[in-house]
């Protein structure tokens, strides 16, 4: 009787006593031989995951059925078996996607590093910080992110400790110098509809120098970016504290394309976003979120769900 592909790799992966050669191989050809893998992880967690086995038909063929020079099959089953390895961890990521109301504040905030209180007074807030692809809190940091909307604006902030912030200014993928969000930095990730692939990434770092991306969610794996250098009206600010730095950050909703694009912004009307900090200090490199995400901050399947909240009449 001939044994199911699917059920030898199962059994090997499962066995525990294959070396780990020949388990990375056996969890590759497992997600070669099932393209409904990718199917079974689509409204999950590991949606973001899954998406990557889409463009893999011509490796899924070298596995199962062609020979490849040792070199190229080495690779192969190298990036097989972590997808493989991703999408387990999202099929059995426990954390609750989070959903908010955004409140509307009184008065808009004025963008200048300097977090008052009165004037983010009722705004949403986020304490403390959580290891992106973790559900692991960062131990004694007494981070605070704030979100909240005004007029036309959504507006977010941030104060991180760090006695002695590392960044950088370039703006570019391919200059001299190294991007922005190697370095510490703040990240809004704002997609304004969830029907829609398209996203953008709002950059800060600590000298309070903006950078404006775009981007699409790519159904095949990963993502595009097809802005980097976007024009669009976001005010941004930063400011030195005794211990760290502050942020600030003013984003017109009606310039984004999106159900309220070159309308004023509405009560009800919901988006998704993620804040992220990447932290720097020497060769140390960290990134998180006020909640837990999943694999990192493109990942717009995790993104925090969030309504504006109510507003005065007309609003």
């Amino acid at each position: 009787m001939k044994i199911p592909l699917l059920l030898v790799v199962w059994l090997v992966v499962a066995a525990g006593c294959a070396s780990a050669p020949d388990e990375a191989e056996a969890k590759a050809r497992l997600l070669a031989a099932s393209p409904e893998l990718r199917e079974r992880a689509m409204g999950t967690p590991a949606e973001f995951a899954a998406n990557q086995r889409g463009w893999m038909e011509e490796g899924a063929d070298v596995l199962l059925n062609g020979a490849a020079d040792p070199a190229r099959r080495a690779r192969i089953i190298k990036i097989y078996s972590r997808i493989y390895d991703d999408i387990r961890r999202g099929l059995d990521w426990k954390e609750p996607r989070r959903e908010i109301i955004v409140p509307w504040l009184a008065a808009p905030p004025r963008i200048n590093g300097i977090h008052s209180s009165g004037e983010w007074h009722g705004a949403y807030r986020f304490d403390g910080e959580i290891l992106l692809d973790t559900a692991r809190s960062v131990p004694d940091e007494p981070t605070r992110w704030r979100i909240g909307w005004h007029g036309d604006k959504l507006y977010a902030a941030a104060e991180f400790h760090d006695p002695s912030p590392e960044f950088y200014d370039c703006t570019l993928f391919d200059g001299p110098g190294r991007p922005m969000y190697l370095g510490d930095a703040f990240e809004l990730f704002l997609r304004p509809s969830e029907a829609s692939l398209l996203y953008y990434e709002f950059l800060i770092n600590p000298k309070g120098k903006l950078w404006c991306l775009a981007h699409v969610n790519n159904p095949r794996g990963s993502w595009l970016r097809i802005a980097d250098d976007l024009k669009t009206g976001a005010v941004a600010a930063a400011v030195r504290t005794a211990d760290g730095f502050s942020i600030e950050l003013a984003v017109p909703l009606s310039e984004l394309y999106g159900p309220g694009f070159r309308r004023r912004p509405q009560s009800g009307d919901t988006f998704t976003f993620m804040m992220v900090r990447t932290n720097r200090s020497g060769e140390t490199y960290t990134r998180s979120a006020p909640v837990p995400l999943l694999y990192e901050g493109h990942n717009v399947f995790g993104y925090i769900r969030a309504r504006l909240g109510g507003g005065p009449a007309g609003e």
